[in-house]
Parts: C-alpha cells; structure tokens; sequence
C-alpha cells in the first residue's frame, strides 16, 4: 500500500491543529514570566506590549495578567491596553514610554497603567525618562486609572496638530523636578478634559500653549511655576485645589477661567490681567504676596 497519501493527510492534520501565530487576535496577553515569541493568548502569553501589538486587531485589547515592567510602545492604531490587578509598569529611561501615532479615525484606551520615568529615584536627568505618554495622532487618547512618575519633559505631552480629544480621569501624575504635569503643545489643536487629575511637583501643573482644556475636581500642588499656565489655550477649571505652587494659575495668553477652587498657601494667588484670567465669587483661599488678584472677584479667607 501507498504510504504517501497517508502522510499527507497526516501532515495537513498537524497543520491544523498548530496555530497561526502570525495571524492577529482579538484578545492578547502579556506577562511578565511571557515571551514575545508566544502567541500571545492567555495561556502562552508574551512578554512586552511591543510583542504583543503587532498580534492584535485594530481595535483589539492587551490584557496584562500581572504587575511587571512591559516596556516602550509606539500605537499607530486603535487599541486598549488594559493592566491587570494593581498598576502595571512601563519602567522607562531616557526615552518616551508610550507613543501615540494613530490615525485620524482610532481610539486609543490606556488604563490601570503604572509609567516610571526614574526621573524621581535619583537618576540623573539625562538618564530619566522624556515624556510619560506622547499623543502625536489620532482621534481620542483615554488615559484611566494610570500613575506617571519622574519623566524629565511631561507626563503626558500633547504634539496632536489634527483635531483630536484627550480623556484623562483618576490620574496621577508627579513630573521629575524640570518636567511638567501636561503640556499641550503649541498648535495642538483638541479639546481635553481632565477629571480628577492630580499633579504634585514639576515645574508646571497643566501648561496649555494651544487647544481647549475642561480641569475639574483636581489637584494641582507643589510646582515650581504655575498649577495651571494658559499661554495660548483655553483652560476652564471647577472644583479644582491649588496648594503649594510657586503661583496658583496664571494665563500669558489665551484665556483661564477658574470657578468654585480653592486656592492655599501658593506664594502668588493668580497671575495675568483681568481679560485674560477670569474668576468669581465661588472662588476662595489664601495667598501670599499679592494675593488672589489680579482684577477678579474672590472670596479670601
């Protein structure tokens, strides 16, 4: 007898039941005892988000199963990345964490993320971090739920010239002592809203050079410039504290509305003129020299 339609059949039998690791999923994972040569599924998961993307939908989700360090990334599509159970780690030096490049229709979701720049843990600044999270393009970056620690530029740097939204909410955010919170670029063009956002330390809080920012009940303490500085973006602020900072808020250009905030022991209440800086009486706190002026109205205790 013919052995070799025997063969044969057995060959394309093995051939099926091997899985086409080349071919991308829905659903992958990533772990840090992973390897980016697995398949990426929840039984043989890979190693780093880089592994991991180019085995995924447009449109799909990595899933990380445990706390790790899962290092830099560039998104150039629609994509979630969801961390597993406490923050999961992109450590990175000397370079930007995550990068998105999308296009001008993708969504990209990042949460339960845990970004350290080593800018904080006395690296020398040439060896910290850039920017934590850069938007570059794409139609909405989320950010949920994510820490981004000691990164020497920004923690979330926005460059998008294309009309886009950016989505913060339950972030925090401590800069390397030259860094800034977030920093909306000169000719960014978006409209962001900042909910329940605290950043402590850095040199500004929120500087918005460009675009149309909505900050509420957040946080912004212990800068060395401004909590918040409009030098060419719209910024409105509600229910926001403003505590420690060299000066509370101050707009150069563009135009900062604060209402209902609190404003404590900042060397400088607000800085810029009346036109440009705008408060009422659902404003209060206590400044130093020259206190909560200029030109609005507020309440001082």
């Amino acid at each position: 007898m013919n052995p070799v339609p025997r063969i044969l059949a057995a060959a394309a039998l093995l051939a099926l039941a091997v899985p086409a690791f080349s071919q991308p999923f829905p659903i992958t994972w990533i772990s840090g005892v992973g390897d980016d040569a697995n398949p990426c599924s929840r039984t043989a998961p890979c190693k780093t988000c880089a592994g991991a993307i180019s085995k995924t939908y447009a449109g799909g989700e990595i899933k990380i199963l445990d706390p790790g360090g899962f290092g830099a990334l560039t998104i150039t599509k629609a994509i979630t990345i969801q961390g597993g159970v406490g923050l999961s780690g992109i450590l990175i030096a000397g370079t930007n964490g995550i990068t998105v490049a999308a296009g001008a229709n993708d969504v990209v979701i990042l949460r339960n993320l845990d970004f350290n720049g080593v800018g904080i843990s006395g690296a020398t600044p040439g060896s910290a971090g850039l920017n934590g999270v850069e938007f570059l393009s794409g139609a909405r970056l989320v950010l949920d739920h994510c820490r981004i620690i000691g990164f020497n530029q920004a923690g979330v740097y926005v460059a998008s010239t294309a009309s886009g939204q950016l989505v913060m909410q339950d972030v925090t955010i401590v800069p390397a002592p030259a860094g800034t919170g977030v920093h909306i670029a000169a000719g960014a063009t978006l409209a962001a809203s900042l909910e329940r956002v605290t950043v402590q330390g850095g040199v500004d809080g929120i500087d918005a050079a460009s675009g149309a920012l909505q900050v509420t009940d957040s946080v912004l303490t212990m800068a060395t410039g401004a909590g918040i500085l409009a030098e060419g973006g719209t910024v409105s602020a509600h229910h926001c504290l403003f505590t420690g900072n060299a000066t509370a808020a101050s707009a150069t250009s563009g135009s900062l509305r604060l209402a209902s905030c609190d404003l404590f022991d900042n060397t400088v209440g607000l800085a810029g003129t009346a036109s440009l800086l705008v408060t009422d009486g659902s404003n209060h706190g206590v400044n130093g020299t020259p206190g909560p002026a200029p030109g609005s109205t507020m309440t001082v205790k």
